[in-house]
């Protein structure tokens, strides 16, 4: 990146660093203990890879994120769970009060067959800073997203087990991508900017990504849990369930409904289950 535009983004997020919330030293430490530590981990991978297993991707339609502050003390408190932009604002302030340097950004979409369009950045990501090296984290996408924190300078990185690789690719003038391979397959997931974006970009995109009529997430409950060699991915109560290479799906009823949010999920809110519920059923 050239030096006076990461200079400008320096200042940027110096700037905006302060209109962000911050995690209390009790929040971090009931954080710490709902992601399986007691104490913080030596590195931010390992960070990224315990979240992403202690927080599950969870979508209600017509309910984004209204108080950043509320995200983070109640995923440290009460068992909360949301979607990219919740889990994005309370890893956000985990990082910072753990001393990283780290902001908020936004991605645009490229789902199959919209490669060629240009999307609304509904994506939230943070870009992190350590060793002399710049990271895309992403701990908000789902089954596909990258499990490990990931380099802006091209290297692939990958999760054997789950047969899945990430790398950034330099698109020019400050635009990147994320390709994604699985097995044999590649594609682009999204497009972004390392630019620091203000908390108010956050709420705007939220908002549109949970109500907008042309958002996909704005019409049904959309679940992703990771697993060790895979994941669990839920929408209008079809579970795909993908072991490394091999996918299995069915649909499940209102019966199981709630054991299947509770113990597959990982949905230990009882409040939050009893909304998906009723989405579903309504």
């Amino acid at each position: 990146m050239p030096d006076h535009l990461e200079g400008s983004m320096t200042a940027r997020r110096e700037r905006w660093r302060s209109t962000w919330p911050t995690m209390p030293h009790a929040d971090l430490e009931q954080y710490l203990r709902r992601i399986g530590y007691q104490h913080p981990p030596v590195d931010l991978g390992s960070l990224v890879t315990a979240h992403l297993h202690a927080f599950p991707f969870v979508s209600i339609p017509h309910r984004p994120v209204e108080s950043m502050d509320h995200a983070i003390h109640t995923a440290c408190h009460e068992f909360s769970v949301g979607d990219c932009f919740f889990n994005s604002i309370v890893f956000r302030a985990a990082l910072d009060r753990l001393g990283y340097t780290v902001h908020a950004a936004l991605a645009r979409p490229l789902p199959p067959g919209y490669e060629d369009c240009t999307l609304p950045p509904t994506h939230a990501i943070l870009i992190a800073y350590t060793a002399g090296t710049q990271y895309l984290i992403d701990v908000g996408f789902g089954v596909d997203g990258p499990r490990v924190a990931v380099p802006l300078d091209g290297a692939m990185v990958e999760n054997v087990a789950s047969q899945q690789g990430w790398w950034v690719g330099d698109d020019g003038d400050g635009q990147f991508t994320l390709h994604y391979r699985h097995c044999a397959e590649s594609r682009p997931l999204y497009t972004f900017t390392a630019e620091p974006v203000a908390p108010a970009d956050y709420h705007a995109m939220s908002f549109y990504a949970s109500n907008a009529t042309d958002s996909p997430l704005s019409s049904t409950v959309v679940l992703h849990m990771l697993t060790p060699t895979g994941g669990i991915r839920f929408s209008n109560k079809t579970v795909d369930r993908r072991h490394a290479d091999q996918l299995t799906r069915h649909t499940i009823g209102n019966t199981d409904l709630e054991d299947f949010l509770r113990t597959e999920i990982g949905i230990q809110n009882a409040a939050i289950r009893t909304q998906i519920t009723a989405e579903l059923r309504s």
